[in-house]
């Protein structure tokens, strides 16, 4: 009989022991993921973990992401922030401290808001206008009427958006210059080299920095205009995609047939830019079922090609994904619906490499959390 307690009592206290170490599920055993061509780093509710390239999990701190948050922070930040009063003062300030307060009062607005050199401008519906400011005086009225938004600073001068035409204003308020852009290619603003590049009434591509424009070239592409890296731009619309080098000569296009398979997840290229990827999908708000499609692209060509195809599940307020070259494989993620994100490792006739069951195996809280996978290489 004692010997039946004490085995009793033993093995009640192992499985005591193993109710306690498995009830925190963010504690469980990490799962093996599968080969890789490159680090990458994953979340889920309970934290961040590493993927290896031979396919090996490990945890990483708790206070990793915040460290990586401080350090992009020191390296991109100008150390100007926003804030406003609940009465509707703008408040500018630098590392937390207040440098700047508005005059006039803004309340229940979301205008545009941008910083230039020793400036700041935003746009009021209320008060009808754009205002400026060089951060030393009150606020003043530069431009009058709704519709009406800063874009950013050009050299020293302020660009303004309104009705298919861009004005140029000084630092002091003047207008400088007004120059129209086409609206169905719109325009689009590269901060780092403080260009604006846009398609003239004409068909002429364009650039303006301040009050010089340069006309480019003229094009025959359709779709709105956007930025790819430092040296392409693209031009999309629902079922076409082209890009082009800045100076207007043509890299590669695709358009593709179906109804309503729209872009949905913008384009995607590698640092030579020589290969792209993009989405299209039938995804709506409230759809039941829906088929997303990534494509392959390459420079000098004029068509695209498969290289990834999955089922979308009901689809809430919008669909998102995202795509990111690493060389020449691409990290694929897409959230629609709810559930575990759709995850996968792709490259140009290769098979896929599914990320998802991966997440679905690692410590969670919730089995319906999205879950997250970057490309190492891409963190501080």
């Amino acid at each position: 009989m004692v010997v039946f307690r004490a085995m009793f009592v033993t093995l009640l206290a192992g499985a005591l022991l193993s109710l306690t170490a498995h009830a925190d599920p963010c504690a469980k055993a990490l799962p093996r993921g599968p080969a890789v061509p490159a680090p990458l780093f994953l979340s889920t509710d309970c934290g961040w973990f590493r993927l290896e390239p031979d396919g090996a999990v490990s945890r990483l701190p708790i206070d990793w992401l915040a460290k990586q948050n401080r350090a992009w922070r020191q390296r991109h930040s100008t150390g100007l922030t926003i804030n406003r009063t609940r009465a509707g003062r703008y408040l500018v300030l630098r590392r937390g401290r207040v440098i700047w307060r508005s005059t006039g009062l803004y309340y229940n607005e979301a205008g545009s808001t941008v910083f230039g050199q020793h400036a700041f401008a935003f746009d009021s519906f209320g008060r009808r206008g754009v205002f400026l400011t060089d951060l030393r005086g009150p606020e003043r009225l530069v431009l009058h009427g709704r519709g009406r938004y800063p874009i950013g600073f050009s050299r020293r001068e302020l660009l303004v958006n309104g009705r298919r035409t861009i004005t140029v204003i000084s630092q002091h308020g003047a207008v400088l210059r007004r120059y129209p852009y086409r609206r169905a290619n719109s325009f689009v603003f590269d901060e780092q080299t403080k260009t604006l590049h846009f398609v003239s009434p004409g068909g002429v591509l364009s650039t303006a920095q301040g009050r010089a424009v340069l006309r480019i070239s003229k094009v025959r592409v359709q779709g709105s205009i956007g930025l790819l890296g430092r040296r392409l731009l693209t031009f999309t619309g629902q079922r076409r995609v082209a890009v082009l080098r800045r100076d207007g000569s043509f890299v590669a296009g695709a358009s593709w047939r179906g109804a309503r398979h729209e872009l949905d997840a913008g384009v995607a290229t590698t640092d030579d830019g020589k290969l792209f990827a993009f989405r299209v999908s039938r995804a709506r708000p409230g759809a039941d079922r829906s088929t997303a499609t990534v494509y392959g692209l390459r420079a000098g060509k004029g068509g695209a090609s498969v290289i990834y195809r999955h089922r979308l599940d009901r689809a809430g307020c919008g669909s998102g994904a995202s795509l990111d070259w690493h060389g020449s494989s691409l990290l694929y993620r897409s959230v629609d619906g709810s559930g575990v994100a759709e995850a996968a490792v792709l490259a140009p006739g290769r098979s896929p490499t599914r990320l998802t069951p991966l997440l679905r195996a690692l410590p969670r809280l919730s089995p319906a959390a999205p879950g997250n996978a970057f490309w190492a290489a891409g963190f501080p």
